[in-house]
């Protein structure tokens, strides 16, 4: 269901928006980890490529699943070996999925960069962003229940890293669910102001001495 109250309500230069009918997904609850890693996989490896998910290699294909279940298992700590739990519905549905996700990104293919590496700092380990898209970051959730504010908080952190150990200029940061069909947008410095209520800089002068075990936000 989107939202548009908080916190796209309370910042100024935010959206909401529904760009996509809502999926009603078949596969148990328990296994939406799996077939959202499988999916951003597809999506990622249809962007390396340039081909969609569906026309790729079967090579590909086995090696973004492969890679999503040696992920999700280490991510559980169960030890469980989850490769049977991979049929061929789950990967119907993170086939479909990802091709979701790579539309909603086709107006601006030129730009995506997927899981680009920001450098820590200090405290805060080197980290991958889902993507980039010029000046605006986004975070991809495949949830069945939409948004939290919690989503946020990463996103305000690979910004800070974006802009200490880069020379990124984050203006705009994205929330979007392939699954939902939903995206929230904000302006970064607005976000900012309206969660820390502090101006860019100094919020992440802050976040810089922060990491560095030198004070707090």
């Amino acid at each position: 269901m989107l939202s548009t109250t908080a916190p796209t309500a309370g910042v100024a230069g935010a959206t909401a928006r529904q760009w996509l009918s809502s999926l009603t997904p078949r596969h148990p609850p328990r296994d939406a980890d799996l077939v959202a890693e499988t999916a951003f996989g597809l999506f990622a490896s249809a962007c390396e490529s340039g081909r969609s998910p569906t026309d790729l290699t079967t090579s590909q294909i086995e090696l973004s699943r492969a890679q999503a279940v040696h992920r999700i298992k280490l991510l559980r700590g169960t030890g469980r070996d989850l490769g049977e739990v991979m049929t061929a519905a789950h990967m119907d549905i993170a086939f479909v999925l990802a091709r979701r996700l790579l539309e909603w990104t086709t107006p601006r293919s030129h730009e995506v960069e997927v899981q680009p590496l920001l450098p820590g700092s200090g405290a805060i380990d080197a980290c991958r962003p889902d993507m980039i898209l010029g000046s605006e970051l986004v975070e991809v959730k495949m949830s069945r229940s939409g948004f939290r504010i919690a989503d946020l908080r990463p996103v305000l952190i690979y910004c800070a890293l974006a802009r200490l150990g880069t020379e990124r200029r984050i203006e705009r940061v994205a929330l979007v669910n392939p699954l939902l069909g939903i995206e929230w947008s904000f302006e970064l410095k607005m976000l900012v102001q309206a969660v820390s209520g502090k101006p860019p800089s100094l919020f992440f002068d802050d976040f810089h001495k922060m990491a560095l075990g030198e004070g707090v936000i």
